[in-house]
């Protein structure tokens, strides 16, 4: 501020004061939550409130979800994936507030997603995936109880991640290279540094792994090392098949079996909900190919850059979210339009390319029958001579 009005001199006291000053007279004699409340009715946005018990007054909220009619359209035009279209680009089908992040907030905001859904007229879905959240997955799970719960694989890598550097047993890994002499990083920080590369590759390439003909498989050989249990559980998580889980998980217990608190952690945390992340399970399913919360935290990083400070208001939120909204749709817009350019001009390509195999194939026949032509002609010369 100061570089922008140099001759102005002003204090930080006065720039809050003048702040709330405007958002005082931006709420209008309302109290905070019901100018929320206000501004959504005028602006016919759908939404749906949670107050306590027993706040008469309507003073003390819990919760609030809204969408808008462009949300809700999307929805049911693509309910395959949700929030993402045929272009595999995102939309938002819904906003929320709560006040927990215990199960009874996420049961109030799943209760008000399939509101949602039913408003929009979208079917209800067959997979859900989220990350390992067990208050906000039994609530999914309460509200969609026909549906197949996936956990998100970057997350489950992750965790994995963490835990192998925080459990991993170093003097096991000394006295396997004294008895074998196997090789494996010089130190426990290049062995972090391996791992962190490993799985940052893994990162990258998931999309392509397991479950769409890169399959995951045991792994011939694997350095001892943090990064060479990773690779072990990473054919574990990829495998395509049945056998091939089984192969991977029994040789990445034989192989590294004196890393006990690592392998401990795996079997109570990650093989009781096995059929929810390994390939060998969800690939039965119709998840599209989806195996991540990925098109739901891009949406939720769009949404963090338009609202600038983490001081904002609910109001200042839900305006911010409206005007994310707004771009979205002309992203959208302007994507549809370019594939459809895209697809025209191949088609005229490929027309043209029609047209002048067409015409050349025309030309051939045209000159073959002129040479027939000119070869009749010559062999009735030649007779009337004779």
């Amino acid at each position: 501020m100061r570089k922008r009005f140099p001759g102005i001199v002003f204090t930080q006291r006065q720039l809050r004061n003048r702040r709330h000053r405007l958002n005082k007279k931006l709420l209008r004699g309302y109290k905070p939550f019901q100018a929320v409340m206000k501004m959504l009715d005028e602006r016919n946005i759908p939404y749906q409130t949670k107050f306590q018990d027993d706040d008469a007054d309507l003073l003390k909220p819990e919760g609030l979800f809204w969408t808008t009619p462009w949300c809700s359209e999307q929805w049911a035009q693509y309910p395959w994936v949700f929030g993402l279209n045929h272009l595999g680009m995102a939309f938002s089908c819904g906003f929320g507030f709560i006040n927990n992040e215990r199960r009874e907030g996420f049961d109030w905001l799943m209760e008000k997603v399939d509101w949602a859904r039913k408003e929009a007229g979208a079917p209800a879905p067959g997979v859900t995936i989220t990350d390992y959240d067990t208050a906000m997955r039994g609530a999914i799970a309460a509200t969609y109880p026909n549906a197949q719960p996936q956990i998100c694989i970057f997350h489950t890598n992750k965790n994995v991640t963490l835990h192998i550097k925080k459990k991993w047993n170093k003097a096991a890994a000394l006295a396997i290279v004294a008895e074998q002499g196997i090789q494996v990083p010089f130190s426990q920080e290049d062995d972090e540094t391996n791992l962190d590369r490993v799985c940052q590759e893994s990162v990258v390439d998931r999309d392509r792994r397991g479950v769409d003909g890169q399959p995951g498989r045991a792994l011939d050989s694997v350095e001892y090392s943090m990064a060479g249990i990773y690779k072990l559980w990473e054919a574990v998580i990829y495998a395509p098949t049945l056998d091939d889980f089984t192969a991977a998980w029994e040789k990445l217990k034989a192989y590294f079996h004196q890393q006990t608190d690592i392998l401990q952690y795996l079997e109570d945390t990650w093989m009781p909900v096995v059929e929810q992340w390994a390939g060998c399970y969800i690939n039965k399913y119709l998840n599209f190919g989806q195996r991540t919360t990925s098109p739901v935290e891009s949406v939720n990083r769009y949404l963090k850059s338009f609202i600038i400070i983490g001081r904002s208001s609910v109001r200042e939120a839900v305006l911010q979210s409206l005007e994310m909204v707004a771009a979205m749709e002309e992203n959208i817009k302007q994507g549809i339009k370019a594939e459809r350019n895209r697809l025209q001009g191949k088609t005229t390509a490929t027309s043209t390319k029609r047209k002048a195999s067409k015409e050349g194939g025309t030309a051939k026949r045209t000159t073959r029958t002129s040479r027939k032509a000119t070869g009749q002609s010559g062999a009735s010369g030649a007779a009337s001579a004779a």
